[in-house]
Order: C-alpha cells, then structure tokens, then sequence
C-alpha cells in the first residue's frame, strides 16, 4: 500500500508488534502528562490558598473547631510551653543536614470546649505546636538541647493539615521517655502518650508556629512539596516522549519510495 503527500510517495510497511507496542504506550503517555497539568493547577491552587489564609487576621480555636476546613487558618493562642514532653520529627533536612522538628505540647490558658455530634463536649486543653526544625547535633545516640520557651506567652500559628498518611517501614513503639523520636507526626498515638502523663486531651490538629511567634525554630516546612512549575516540566516530559514515540513510529512505518524503484 502506498500514499501520496506532498509530492512524495510512501509506502506503508505495518509491523504488528510495533503497532501494538505504540497503541499500548501512547495513551499512557499522554495521561500521566495531563496528570502533571492537572496536579499543576490543584498545587497553584493551593497556594493561592494558602496565601489568602496567612495574610487573614488570626482567630480564636473554639472558632477554629467550628470550622469544617481548617486548613492553614491562623489561630491566636495563649499559654505555657511543655518544655520536657516533646515529640522529636526524625529525618528532615535543611540546607543538607539531618536534624529534627520540634513538636510540643502548648497548655492553653483557659480549656475550650468541642463540640462532637452525639457526643459530649470534648474538653480541649492542650494544643501540639510544630515549633520548627532544629539540628542533629554530633551524633543520634544523643539529643540535640532544644531551647526552653519560659513562662506564659501569646503566639499566632497555623492550622497543619497533613497530605496524606506518611509512609513508614514499621510503626515502631514508643520509648516511654521524653522527648520521644517519631517517624511520623502520628497525632492520635502523640496525644494518647501525653494523655497518660496528664490525663488531658489535645484539638484534633497540629499547628506551625508562625514569624514572629515565641519559642520559633527554624522554619523549613512549605504548604506544598513539589511547584506547579515542577509539574508542568514533567507534564513536558510525558509529552515529549510521546512525540518522540510517534516520530519513532512514523520513521519505521512509512518507507519512501524513490523515483527509480519500481512501482
């Protein structure tokens, strides 16, 4: 079989296992390229979100828990640190090193009250604060010294809303002894551990410490992992193979047939 285009004849030279392989692949191609797009634009809208929620003034947590989402919303709090019962984050890296983040009990002032349909008010005491990210130090058989936060303070921090349940090899038991070293911020299992100490309950989130706030580390957690630059640069890729693919498929399938071969 041949065709005509542009002034030129091809001939067409079908190889089923190609066609076949072609047939097979492409479709992926192109979906995990529209996939890239679509996470893309879920990203840039979560920043613009994200944004929208930081620059609004900060509320109180009994508003906060009447809220159906909370995420990033900013929460004026005030209290006293727990400077011996913190929960170590392991494995986070900033600017190359290994180190922790700190994650704190902060007992209100006065307890606030949530409200569970069917159930009694939950009496809410304390809250968990991600106060940031501090450094190993020389070696893990040792604690690094994280730095007290002393007497009662007013801080402003952000509601954190996890995207997704981490990923561990093994849930592995706790030590019993503060400050204990978590793979993952676990908030159920890091609250029944502190409820064994004091007997008091926690709102059901973790907050990030914002600028400015008493007893900041360093901050190093952003409100998305991966840009929607990144994502588009991949989307890029997906669909450059795909073209690349097609060419592939075109080169070895349509045969130009020269002037002087024989018809």
């Amino acid at each position: 079989m041949s065709i005509n285009f542009a002034g030129l004849r091809f001939k067409i030279e079908l190889n089923w296992k190609i066609a076949l392989f072609y047939v097979l692949l492409m479709p992926v191609l192109l979906r995990f390229g529209f996939w890239q797009i679509e996470r893309a634009e879920e990203k840039k809208q979560l920043e613009q979100e994200y944004h929208e929620r930081m620059l609004a003034s900060p509320i109180s947590l009994d508003k906060a828990l009447l809220l159906t989402d909370r995420a990033y919303v900013q929460v004026f709090l005030t209290g006293e640190f727990d400077n011996e019962r913190l929960v170590l984050l392991d494995n986070k890296i900033y600017q190359g090193q290994v180190g922790y983040e700190v994650i704190s009990p902060f007992e209100l002032s006065e307890p606030v009250f949530m409200q569970s349909p069917g159930k009694a008010d939950t009496v809410i005491d304390y809250v968990w604060i991600n106060r940031g990210w501090i450094s190993l130090g020389g070696s893990r058989e040792q604690l690094p010294p994280v730095p007290p936060v002393l007497s009662r303070q007013r801080i402003v921090a952000g509601i954190d809303i996890p995207p997704g349940e981490a990923f561990v090899l093994a849930e592995e038991p706790y030590r019993g002894v503060w400050p204990e070293v978590v793979q993952a911020a676990d908030l159920e299992r890091m609250s029944a551990r502190y409820r064994e100490d004091t007997g008091v309950d926690s709102a059901p989130f973790i907050l990030r410490l914002v600028g400015g706030s008493p007893g900041l580390l360093q901050m190093i957690w952003h409100p998305i992992n991966m840009s929607p630059a990144k994502h588009l640069g991949y989307a890029l890729q997906w669909f450059s193979m795909a073209l690349a693919l097609t060419i592939l498929y075109v080169y070895v399938t349509f045969k130009r047939i020269k002037d002087d071969d024989p018809k």
